[in-house]
């Protein structure tokens, strides 16, 4: 039990009050920390960075590569949509509290470059029925996926007879 006196300089006149402050009253420090150390992703994907904070917590800030990422991340998770190459990087959250600034772990992003595949189809052909193309492929192509212009995704192609102009392995 406290007792408060004010007391008015000019008048001299107080007033004074008990206060009970219960004796349990701690100050709780949130905590931060990333729910995972990385990601590796293809340049254009969306990526959410997920970070676990708790507590009594006043604000968020992210930063990448110590930079600050400004009013971009004011939340415990960092959502990127579309990443491009130079978004690769490491990544952090700062939350801050009645009782200090607390970081996170490091998230490290890498965002890998999409395949650069060029398919050269001959000026003026046209194929009608079982007739024959080329196609030329500049090598080395290394993705196993391949997508047709109506989305569909095919894990090979069979060409038939055809004559490689580069030999190799080709799937």
């Amino acid at each position: 039990l406290y007792s408060v006196t004010v007391t008015d300089t000019a008048t001299g006149c107080f007033g004074t009050t008990d206060v009970s402050v219960p004796s349990n009253l701690t100050a709780q420090a949130p905590t931060v920390a990333m729910s995972n150390s990385g990601s590796v992703v293809c340049e254009g994907s969306w990526v959410t960075i997920p970070a676990i904070a708790a507590g009594p917590i006043t604000g968020y800030q992210w930063f990448k590569d110590e930079q600050t990422l400004g009013a971009v991340g004011k939340s415990a998770a960092l959502t990127l949509p579309n990443v491009q190459l130079a978004q690769s990087g490491s990544y952090r959250l700062v939350i801050s509290s009645n009782c200090g600034s607390f970081t996170s772990t490091v998230f490290a992003l890498t965002v890998n470059p999409k395949p650069t595949v060029v398919l050269a189809f001959p000026v003026g052909s046209t194929v009608t029925g079982a007739g024959v193309a080329t196609i030329t492929v500049p090598a080395p192509l290394t993705d196993k996926v391949l997508q047709a212009s109506g989305g569909v995704q095919y894990e090979r192609f069979i060409l038939i007879g055809w004559t490689a102009t580069r030999t190799g392995s080709f799937r």
